[in-house]
């Protein structure tokens, strides 16, 4: 509840105060969840979100929120877009994203880009590796564009207190990539993005005013990041290439000192599929869907992927707490679900008791053998 009152009065109301005063503002909210928490306490603010989003000033990512990808099913990253490009469709009506954002997680899972790519999410901005902009690829060789500007708040200190000293940061770092865009023919358009831990929106508006008085410099302008990949993504440009994953370096944060939780998350990965695969068999049975368990299915998949990479840290007894009870919540209702839809299932066989006890045997395979 702090972190998500804190996301509302230290980031989300401030920016759309921001957006307001200012028509050139643009800002970026990295996930859906800030935006489904937000709108659980700000009805109100809906209309004016509906607006700044239609317009393109105020852009959301396309998934539920920022998690280790490594960590979540097949099936439970497929359910990151559900809940969240899909959700925001359906809560926000004529508005979109074709975005996903991962700024601080080290960790790409091989087929992110494939799923990414059949939700109609196009681009990626990523970091904790090495800056570049990317074509990276999935298996069935889908791709994304996809951005890195190294590691994890890296442009931070380009804008210093000092101006004369941000004209020296900026301008030393446009030499240093400057090669890179020759080699790669990128277009003259380069990414600065300002992101940290609990960090507030950021009001550059007199930089920017002082340093496009320059008309020989390159300019200064907001932007979300859909804009800048728009920019960019020109037939001539030769970007490099990615395929693969690469692997999630934190692996320690959420292995043996998250067992319990992140076993109850893998097994809420593979019951809750299980459920819907038996549950709608049951409802084809039954020739109804109308005991289809949509609504506690729904519940417990967002149980399920509610956790983001924030485990541990300031605090982290509550946040790892509130995580581990929603999975093992997802687990239970996974679990729940598919034991009721087998026996019903298992009800509708017709069986002769004169014979014997019915045994009922669920045969997972795509071939028979004799039960002896």
């Amino acid at each position: 509840d702090e972190c998500i009152k804190w996301r509302d009065l230290r980031w989300i109301t401030p920016s759309l105060q921001l957006l307001k005063d200012n028509p050139q503002y643009y800002i970026t909210m990295e996930d859906v969840r800030m935006l489904k928490e937000y709108l659980e306490r700000h009805p109100e603010k809906k209309k004016e979100i509906i607006e700044l989003t239609r317009e393109g000033r105020l852009e959301w990512g396309g998934t539920y929120n920022q998690p280790y990808e490594g960590l979540e099913s097949g099936e439970q990253l497929i359910r990151q877009v559900y809940f969240g490009k899909k959700w925001l469709k359906k809560t926000l009506p004529g508005c979109d994203t074709w975005v996903a954002y991962s700024p601080d997680v080290p960790g790409r899972t091989m087929q992110m880009p494939q799923i990414l790519k059949k939700a109609g999410i196009k681009y990626l901005y990523f970091s904790r590796f090495k800056e570049g902009i990317y074509k990276w690829y999935s298996p069935d060789d889908s791709y994304i564009l996809a951005s890195s500007t190294g590691h994890y708040g890296s442009q931070i200190p380009l804008f210093d207190k000092d101006y004369n000293k941000t004209i020296e940061n900026v301008c030393n770092k446009l030499k240093k990539e400057d090669n890179y865009y020759r080699k790669h023919k990128l277009p003259n358009d380069y990414l600065v993005y300002i992101s940290s831990d609990f960090s507030k929106p950021g009001n550059y508006n007199d930089l920017f005013s002082t340093w496009n008085i320059n008309k020989e410099w390159p300019k200064f302008k907001y932007s979300t990041l859909s804009n800048f990949f728009q920019e960019i993504d020109k037939p001539a440009v030769q970007f490099e290439t990615l395929k693969g994953e690469n692997p999630n370096l934190w692996l320690y944060i959420h292995g043996p000192t998250h067992h319990w939780a992140v076993s109850a998350k893998r097994d809420a990965g593979r019951l809750l599929t299980s459920a819907e695969i038996f549950s709608s068999i049951n409802s084809v049975l039954s020739g109804s869907f109308k005991d289809y368990p949509a609504k506690e299915l729904t519940e417990a998949w967002g149980n399920s992927i509610y956790p983001d990479h924030g485990w541990g840290g300031y605090e982290g007894d509550i946040t790892d707490f509130e995580f581990r009870r929603r999975l093992e919540n997802a687990k239970k209702t996974g679990q729940s679900l598919t034991d009721k839809a087998l026996r019903s299932i298992s009800a509708k066989i017709n069986t002769d008791i004169t014979k014997g006890i019915p045994l009922v045997v669920f045969n997972q395979l795509s071939r028979f053998y004799p039960l002896q």
